[in-house]
C-alpha cells in the first residue's frame, strides 16, 4: 500500500511530501537487500538519505515483515534481521535450523560473533559477523544434519531469533 509522508532533509531542512510503499513483492528483493529501495535524494541539496520504515515483503513462497504486521510468516525487528531472513528463504533453508547452526558455530569457536546468514557458496554456508565485520564459511553438513535430526514446528507471525529459536525445534 502506498502512503504519503512528510520528510525533512537532515542536511538542509527542506520539507517535502513523499510517497512510500509498505508492501513489496519478489520483484523488489534485490533492491531491499542493497537498500536502494529506501534511498531518496533531496531536491534542494542533493543529499542521499536512507529512509528506515516498516514494510511487508510477500512472495509466492513466504512473507516477512520489518515491523509488526498481520498474516506474515516471520516478523523482523531490524533491517539486518529481514535481510538475513530473505537470504535464508531464498536459499530454501529453515531459519530455526540456521539459528541452531549459528549457535553451534559460535560455541565451537568459543566466541560470540553476532553471525548473520549471508548465502551459500559451493556447498558452504556463509555467515557474516556483525561484531568482527568479517565472513566465515562452514560446510553445509552441520545444517543438513539438523534437517535430518530435528522437526521444526509451524510458526506464523512470530519473530525467530537467537534467543527464541529453540522453542520451535523438536526431536
Amino acid at each position: 500500500m502506498r502512503k504519503r509522508i512528510d520528510f525533512i532533509c537532515p542536511t538542509c531542512k527542506n520539507k517535502k511530501r513523499i510517497t512510500i510503499n509498505d508492501e513489496y513483492n519478489e520483484t523488489h528483493i534485490d533492491k531491499i537487500l542493497d537498500r536502494s529501495l529506501f534511498n531518496i535524494k533531496c531536491d534542494k541539496c542533493n543529499t542521499n538519505i536512507y529512509l528506515d520504515y516498516k514494510f511487508v515483503l510477500k512472495t509466492p513462497n513466504y512473507s516477512l515483515s520489518y515491523g509488526e504486521f498481520e498474516d506474515v510468516d516471520r516478523m523482523c525487528s531490524t533491517y539486518d534481521d529481514i535481510k538475513e531472513k530473505i537470504l535464508i528463504y531464498e536459499d530454501k533453508l529453515n531459519d530455526c535450523l540456521i539459528e541452531l547452526s549459528k549457535r553451534k558455530i559460535e560455541h565451537d569457536l568459543e566466541k560470540e560473533l553476532d553471525l548473520r546468514y549471508d548465502g551459500i557458496v559451493e556447498d558452504k554456508l556463509v555467515f557474516y559477523s556483525l561484531k568482527e565485520e568479517k565472513s566465515y564459511s562452514f560446510n553445509k553438513e552441520l545444517y543438513d544434519y539438523y534437517v535430518n535430526k530435528y522437526k521444526v514446528v509451524n510458526i506464523n507471525n512470530e519473530e525467530v531469533n537467537s534467543s527464541n529459536y529453540f522453542k520451535y525445534i523438536k526431536d
